[in-house]
């Protein structure tokens, strides 16, 4: 009997012990996750995202300033010296073509109609004895000499003459009318171009040197960028190019396109110049020789990105933190190495190590990865 019962507990104990061994034991999270309740996460602010496409680009940044073209800009000056009689303009005033603009009366206007008017007549009279001579020197009535010496004074004279004429026109005033002896007691000044007065140098009774200037026009709608660029970096540069610019007067970003590469180094400045037209956007009211700064874009691709605040740097080096389960109260984050390039506009170019898996994107600076 009592090797029975002795046998009956041996039995006993081997199967409890079989039980203990055979049960399996509960998983294990794996040690690298990183764990993130759903409180912290709401109260950081967190978010998920998958790495996306972003545009990176190249660019040289430089300094320049909004200038006329060649065509945009008149210095208006006064073709003969004389005396301010009106001014019918002023400062930031638009005009058009041909628009009447200043008065000039004195002295040397009257003289030189009066000047002209003298002329036409030596010229008028030695016209006719020219005339005359030639037909007596074609008929050998009359000696060489005699003609040679009259068309000398007559080629003089009508020099004379074309050369008045040319500065009378210049003023505007009719050439006809001033050798019937209608003489002008004033000039009158038009504007070259449509544009906006940039500068009224003058005012009434103010006398002007023949070609001093008097005022100054720019057309808004015909400027351009000159930017100024180191050497090194002018072979990057094509036509056809995206500018983006900024002016000090405003946060807005304007656009243009490169049209032209300057070719040679300015002694002073030790940079070269490069011209861009003025594209989409602009700026509502433009003034010339404004100072900008511009990036010119010379290249661009897409990459695969993520936002900067995603990337935590280590002492390793850098990781991003790709979500590997979500339940109940809780996030659980896969740490996972990456390669990173570029920086630009917010974005971090990732070059390896990227997966299609939702990566925390923000609130990740206050975890501490070992």
């Amino acid at each position: 009997m009592k090797t029975t019962t002795s046998y009956l507990l041996y039995c006993i104990a081997m199967l409890l012990f079989t039980a203990c061994v055979t049960q399996k034991e509960p998983d294990r999270e794996d040690p690298g996750l990183v764990e993130i309740t759903d409180l912290q996460f709401a109260n950081d602010r967190m978010q998920l995202e998958q790495a996306d496409s972003i545009l990176f680009e190249k660019i040289i940044k430089c300094n320049g300033e909004v200038i006329p073209l060649p065509d945009g800009m008149a210095v208006v000056t006064a073709p003969v010296g004389g005396i301010i009689q009106r001014v019918h303009c002023r400062s930031g005033q638009p005009v058009k073509k041909g628009q009447l603009l200043l008065e000039i009366g004195g002295n040397e206007v009257i003289d030189i109609q009066t000047q002209f008017a003298e002329a036409a007549a030596q010229y008028r009279r030695l016209q006719v004895e020219h005339e005359r001579l030639r037909s007596l020197y074609d008929e050998q009535v009359t000696s060489e000499k005699e003609f040679i010496l009259v068309d000398s004074e007559f080629k003089q004279s009508q020099a004379q003459y074309s050369g008045l004429k040319m500065k009378v026109e210049a003023m505007g005033l009719s050439a006809g009318k001033i050798e019937s002896g209608a003489l002008e007691d004033t000039y009158r000044i038009v504007s070259p171009l449509s544009g906006q007065i940039a500068l009224v140098a003058v005012h009434n009774g103010s006398y002007m040197d023949p070609q001093s200037e008097l005022l100054e026009i720019v057309d808004p709608g015909r400027l351009q960028l000159r930017l100024s660029l180191f050497a090194s970096t002018v072979g990057s540069l094509e036509s056809g190019q995206t500018v983006r610019y900024q002016t000090a007067q405003s946060d807005e970003v304007y656009g243009a396109e490169v049209r032209s590469i300057g070719v040679a180094l300015d002694a002073e400045t030790k940079t070269v110049s490069c011209y861009a037209s003025l594209t989409n956007p602009k700026p509502l009211n433009p003034v010339a020789n404004e100072f900008v700064q511009a990036e010119i874009i010379t290249e661009s691709e897409r990459v695969t990105a993520l936002p900067d605040e995603a990337v935590i740097q280590t002492e390793a080096g850098y990781v991003v933190l790709a979500l590997e389960q979500q339940e109940e109260g809780r996030y659980l984050f896969q740490p996972i190495e990456v390669t990173i390039g570029r920086r630009q506009g917010g974005y971090t170019e990732i070059v390896s190590g990227t997966t299609h898996q939702q990566i925390l994107t923000k609130g990740a600076y206050n975890i501490q990865l070992e």
